[in-house]
């Protein structure tokens, strides 16, 4: 999963360059409140937000734990 592909279709998909789990977008998305980025990493790696669009592990053909762990890896969810 290269950087730039992951930071670009995180944008496309989030809306932020960054996703802060405190935030009220990160509400929005993730329909809960999670006290760590690790817990919900796993949410945004298999979530349909927007509705239409494909879910980041589809789009990248791996599991949600190995997208769970690139999402942590780029600090895209902290």
């Amino acid at each position: 999963m290269p950087e730039r592909t992951m930071l670009r279709e995180f944008k496309k998909r989030f809306e932020v360059d960054r996703l802060c789990i405190r935030s009220s977008h990160a509400q929005l998305v993730l329909k809960t409140i999670f006290n760590r980025a690790e817990d919900a990493a796993i949410p945004l790696a298999v979530s349909r937000y927007p509705v239409n669009s494909q879910p980041l592990m589809d789009f990248f053909g791996v599991s949600p734990t190995a997208m769970r762990i690139r999402l942590l890896e780029l600090s895209l969810v902290y």
